[in-house]
């Protein structure tokens, strides 16, 4: 996972890693994320109505599912840590 872009605007970039898809790896963080209250879009715009305790809890979640897949790709099973179906494309490349 990497981040890309401005500050104002970071973007989120899953890659495949260790035999795992992206697109598990970005189902996982997305699934914990939003399981601890935040939906995360792959895209970050944060704004002047996001105080500081909402930039900490959202960085504190972000760790929080990053850990999750960081244990699920140790332990070599990412989909059985998924409660959901996997993501799909938004766009698919042809």
């Amino acid at each position: 996972m990497s981040c890309i872009g401005l500050s104002q605007h970071l973007v989120m970039q899953f890659n495949d890693y260790n035999g795992f898809n992206h697109l598990e790896l970005k189902t996982l963080f997305l699934q914990e994320s939003i399981r601890r209250g935040v939906l995360f879009g792959l895209g970050q715009n944060p704004c002047y109505s996001h105080d500081e305790n909402d930039l900490r809890v959202s960085l504190q979640v972000a760790k929080e599912a990053v850990d999750i897949i960081k244990q699920a790709v140790s332990e070599g099973n990412v989909k059985e840590y998924l409660k959901c179906e996997v993501a799909q494309e938004i766009v698919r490349r042809v």
